[in-house]
C-alpha cells in the first residue's frame, strides 16, 4: 500500500486483487489461508467465499485469488475469494 501511494496512486483495499498460495487450515470454526513462506510468518488470511467445499480442502496446499476484505483488531485480514484450487 505504501509503495503504491509513493508512486502517486491512491490505493483502495477493496480494489487490490491478490493471488496467494498457502495451506488451508481451520481454527475455531474459521477457515484460514496460512502462508508460511513470508516474513514475519506465518501470515494468516481469513477466507470467505460461496460454493466452496471447505472441509475437503483443510490441510491442503491451495492457490487462491481474491480481494482484500475487512480487518478488525486481533483478527486476520479477510480475503473475499474469487477462486480456490488445489496445488
Amino acid at each position: 500500500m505504501k509503495a503504491i501511494g509513493e508512486a502517486g496512486y491512491q490505493a483502495r483495499r477493496d480494489d487490490i486483487l491478490l493471488t496467494l498460495t498457502g495451506t488451508l487450515v481451520r481454527e475455531n470454526g474459521v477457515y484460514l489461508l496460512q502462508m508460511s513462506d513470508v516474513k514475519p510468518g506465518p501470515q494468516l488470511f481469513s477466507v470467505q467465499g460461496d460454493s466452496v467445499s471447505w472441509e475437503a480442502l483443510v490441510g491442503t496446499p491451495v492457490e487462491v485469488e481474491g480481494f482484500y476484505g475487512t480487518q478488525k483488531a486481533g483478527v486476520p485480514m479477510t480475503l473475499r475469494l474469487l477462486k480456490i484450487q488445489k496445488l
